[in-house]
């Protein structure tokens, strides 16, 4: 015959053994959440970032003419008769679109828009080609060449 209270005992072993399975789910649960929302966060912001980069080589590629090109800034004259310009910000990228006076060098009217955030180390550099942007995202360092179109300087 059972001494009396080894039922109770029992129940509290399996009772504590049923709560660490039960924790040690959930954590694993949790712990799978957290990685797929970051990977979920950094798709994102890549994603964001090279439609921006494809909208960059979509003003290039239709350039009339490069006003100037200097690491933080670039100024272009696009087929549709506006200016457009590319200043990199404080890990930021902004493009501004209008008239710009040459001669004077500033912007008669202009709309600006965030293109970009998160970015470290943007900068444009004319090559004999193209230009060439160097910039970090997610902690990968990338350099991409766009070739300017035939006729434009």
């Amino acid at each position: 015959m059972k001494k009396p209270g080894n039922l109770l005992i029992e129940l509290m072993i399996y009772i504590t053994l049923g709560l660490w399975v039960i924790l040690l789910s959930y954590q694993a649960c949790a712990h799978y959440y957290g990685q797929h929302k970051q990977i979920e966060r950094h798709a994102s912001v890549s994603s964001h970032f090279f439609s921006t980069l494809m909208l960059l080589a979509r003003d290039i590629h239709t350039t009339q003419s490069v006003y100037h090109i200097r690491p933080r800034s670039i100024l272009i004259h696009n087929t549709h008769g506006k200016t457009v310009g590319w200043i990199v910000g404080e890990d930021c990228l902004v493009r501004m679109e209008g008239d710009y006076n040459v001669s004077k060098m500033a912007w008669t009217s202009n709309t600006k828009s965030l293109a970009c955030s998160n970015i470290n180390d943007f900068t444009f550099k004319k090559v004999k080609s193209g230009i060439l942007i160097s910039f970090t995202i997610n902690n990968t360092h990338i350099e991409q060449l766009i070739s300017l179109k035939l006729g434009a300087v």
